[in-house]
């Protein structure tokens, strides 16, 4: 702390004010360009170019088996005129999808909320009896659930990423302030 008081110039008083002290905290809290006083020594953040770019290739990668299967069993027969009727072409076309969505669900064990979400769908939407398969739970009901689980599942990859970056930190930080 004095030496960042003399570097700013600040010869007046030897010894360093509260008000001073003060002062460097809050400089210490300002922005900084990149690779000054970043998070986890982290040098600097990729673009958001770049980061829409990874994720656009991920999302491909992992989803490119299902819209290949919902081309074929879909999309192509009813662009052919195999399939006339569009319903029979959504049906058939949303069957991957659901899978897909219903297979994310259970690995990541959130099964519950898909019956979280069932709930609150309106009476008239709602069948008869209560389904017992994702196959025969609505599209307007698995799609929030696997958009909750899938957000539950990167908020968990993050905060154990993140968690033992904090505890070296603290650590290496407690150590040094021992010294």
């Amino acid at each position: 702390v004095a030496a960042r008081c003399l570097r700013k110039g600040d010869r007046s008083n030897s010894g360093i004010g509260v008000d001073r002290l003060a002062a460097v905290a809050v400089d210490a809290l300002k922005p900084r360009g990149a690779g000054e006083g970043q998070a986890l020594g982290t040098q600097q953040l990729p673009p958001s170019q770049v980061m829409t770019t990874l994720a656009l290739f991920m999302t491909l990668l992992v989803m490119g088996p299902t819209w290949t299967e919902v081309y074929s069993h879909s999309i192509r027969p009813y662009s052919q005129g195999e399939i006339t009727d569009p319903e029979i072409a959504w049906n058939k076309g949303v069957v991957p999808l659901k899978q897909f969505m219903s297979r994310q669900i259970d690995l990541a064990g959130n099964s519950d909320d898909v019956w979280l979400f069932y709930e609150y769908l309106p009476e008239n939407q709602r069948s008869t009896k209560t389904p017992e398969t994702y196959e025969e739970v609505p599209l307007t009901v698995l799609l929030p659930a696997f958009m909750l689980s899938e957000l539950k599942v990167a908020f968990l990859i993050g905060f154990q990423i993140y968690l033992p970056f904090l505890i070296l930190d603290l650590v290496v930080s407690s150590v040094t302030i021992s010294m």
